[in-house]
């Protein structure tokens, strides 16, 4: 599934009879921000982590389709470990991603990242009525930190929380980030 049908089946998991903060990571951020635009009824809060508005990588787009389907299922370990550098004790998180690489079909994945290459959510931004926290990881390689400022430029009440740790920082250091979550929610 693409975006909007991903945005379909967002919404309708939106509480309806109470308040609650919208939390988008990675691939889920720009379905985050085209919900908080619309104001729906009980959003208080919008969570970003390590997400774009645009395409963050427009180079890496013109050559994945190069890409071998098996490495795109089974990347070489020295790219899975910048993806698990300064995890929190006991957590792998480059063996959970290489579980589930190797459980995608090689066409979702490509798909996956032509969804990526052609999403851009920047006009809805304005429409955000609610106090975003932008989660940054200091060393993101997958998303660089210009695709997040996009977001703090255009919005009025925006956060930014820069994590030590690479791009899948939630999964890697989830005590951290649970606490950075928790204050933002009370607030």
């Amino acid at each position: 599934m693409g975006y909007p049908e991903l945005l379909a089946i967002a919404e309708s998991y939106l509480p309806s009879n109470s308040s609650y903060v919208l939390l988008g990571e990675s691939f889920s951020g720009p379905i985050s921000v085209d919900i908080a635009s619309r104001n729906p009824t009980g959003l208080k809060g919008l969570i970003l982590v390590n997400t774009f508005l645009t395409d963050p990588r427009p180079l890496l787009g013109k050559f994945i389709h190069a890409v071998p389907n098996a490495l795109l299922q089974n990347p070489p370990r020295y790219l899975l470990k910048l993806v698990s550098s300064e995890s929190e004790k006991g957590i792998n998180v480059a063996g959970s991603l290489q579980d589930v690489l190797a459980e995608l079909s090689p066409e979702l994945i490509h798909a996956r990242l032509g969804y990526i290459a052609s999403v851009n959510v920047i006009e809805a931004v304005p429409g955000i009525g609610v106090p975003v926290a932008m989660l940054r990881s200091t060393r993101d390689w997958a998303v660089p930190k210009k695709s997040m400022k996009l977001l703090s430029r255009a919005s009025v009440d925006v956060s930014e929380i820069a994590l030590p740790g690479n791009h899948f920082i939630l999964q890697s250091s989830p005590n951290k980030s649970a606490k950075i979550i928790e204050r933002f929610c009370e607030n």
